[in-house]
């Protein structure tokens, strides 16, 4: 599954994070949606663990 190719964070044995590309939101932000998930029952269930949005900067960085 594609939820496979998200490597794990360092430091952690199931945590994985998915960045989305940058979206333009409705007030004219530009923003990154961060998806935090361990895989379960050897990869075929996503447990969802945390959903953030961060504000990305003119340059494409994230900033805080």
């Amino acid at each position: 599954s594609y939820a496979d190719l998200v490597p794990v964070v360092p430091g952690f044995r199931t945590l994985r994070v998915y960045q989305t590309r940058e979206v333009l939101r409705g007030d004219g932000h530009v923003i990154r949606i961060l998806i935090y998930f361990a895989l379960r029952d050897r990869g075929r269930v996503v447990e969802l663990q945390h959903i953030e949005a961060v504000e990305a900067n003119m340059t494409g960085k994230e900033g805080h």
